[in-house]
């Protein structure tokens, strides 16, 4: 079994939400995006979350809407997961983090959304 994983995910960035069903849920809030790019909804449903479940980084990666991502911290670990994509580093590295905003960019995330803190 691996470390327990934490994020947040944006419901809306969801092509299917069976993947909830292995997360515990930890707290839901409604935002206001002021970020949101012209084909994204202008309210996200955040769901704050930890999960320790094996299957869980494939299951998300296959149900992630194109041009979205969820970004996850374990205890030496940032992943960075998109639709048929994981990108992993250790906290800390930048070579790591620069592959992970280039592939960002790749896949036409808009600037202002790759945001994510270690």
């Amino acid at each position: 079994m691996q470390k327990t994983m934490t994020g947040t995910l944006i419901k809306e960035s969801l092509a299917n939400d069976l993947v909830l069903d292995l997360v515990k849920i930890e707290k839901v809030e409604v935002w206001k995006a002021e970020n949101h790019a012209p084909d994204q909804p202008k309210y996200w449903t955040a769901i704050i979350f930890s999960t320790d479940a094996d299957r869980f980084l494939p299951e998300l990666s296959h149900c992630l809407k194109e041009k979205w991502y969820v970004d996850l911290n374990s205890p030496s670990e940032k992943i960075i997961v998109f639709a048929h994509k994981v990108i992993r580093y250790r906290l800390g590295d930048p070579s790591g983090r620069q592959q992970a905003i280039g592939y960002c960019r790749e896949i036409g995330i808009p600037e202002s959304q790759i945001d994510w803190s270690e």
